[in-house]
């Protein structure tokens, strides 16, 4: 099988694992507080084609009306 990934072809069909962690702090019954945090580790696939493991975190702040 022939994937393309960006400008190159590869072959493969694993892409990789993500990891995701996510806290919730409830601030008041109608305010709380998230935090995420992913990271995804590469595979052969992404890694074939010149890509590496990447990491993503946020934070947002969830009114309820």
């Amino acid at each position: 099988m022939i994937s393309g990934v960006g400008r190159w072809l590869t072959s493969g069909r694993r892409v990789g694992e993500v990891w995701r962690v996510q806290a919730v702090h409830c601030v008041s019954p109608r305010t709380s507080l998230i935090a995420r945090y992913e990271h995804l580790t590469a595979g052969p696939l992404l890694k074939d084609a010149g890509y590496a493991s990447s990491d993503y975190l946020t934070a947002w702040i969830n009114f309820r009306f």
